[in-house]
């Protein structure tokens, strides 16, 4: 997407507001789930079942839109889907065996895609933990983030200076 993305202003603006957003959901996600030992519903858990996977597809709508071009939305969402939607049925898979009844009742109060708000009950218990965060690779994950941010803006800045750069792959 950086190599034949047409990165304007607004779009990098936009992009970035996108992926800081996603970006700060996984962080949140990153600090409540304690993966495969419990089943948490907490937090983001109690907004919607995936926020790790919402706040993942907010970073690459950050991307796509940085690009400046409506095409790479009709790639990048279908393959987002794709992959992560597979993961989200294998993960279900998992849960629904280690938790039993417990995760269905988890998945009848809380949507697998799109938030919504909790009920008050739901929304207590559990906090944020920076231990788990770290334990959990994020901070790894958001140097990604912040890479190809970077890359983006560095071809915005080249290009409102007008300097053209090629990059040749494999020769």
């Amino acid at each position: 997407m950086v190599v034949l993305g047409r990165p304007s202003v607004r779009a990098c603006i936009a992009g970035l507001v996108l992926a800081a957003i996603g970006q700060g959901v996984r962080f949140w996600a990153a600090g409540y789930i304690v993966k495969s030992e419990e089943l948490t519903v907490t937090g983001p858990f109690a907004w919607v079942r995936n926020p790790l996977y919402v706040g993942s597809a907010m970073i690459a709508s950050g991307y796509a839109a940085m690009t400046g071009g409506w095409v790479v939305w009709v790639i990048v969402v279908p393959a987002f889907f794709a992959v992560h939607g597979s993961a989200v049925m294998w993960e279900e898979r998992f849960l629904r065996s280690r938790f039993g009844d417990a995760f269905e009742d988890y998945c009848r109060r809380v949507p697998r895609w799109i938030p919504r708000l909790p009920e008050r009950s739901d929304r207590t218990g559990g906090r944020i933990s920076w231990q788990r965060l770290r334990s959990n690779d994020e901070h790894v994950q958001s140097l990604g983030t912040l890479l190809v941010a970077l890359l983006f803006g560095l071809k915005l800045f080249l290009a409102l200076r007008n300097v053209h750069v090629w990059i040749l792959v494999g020769g």
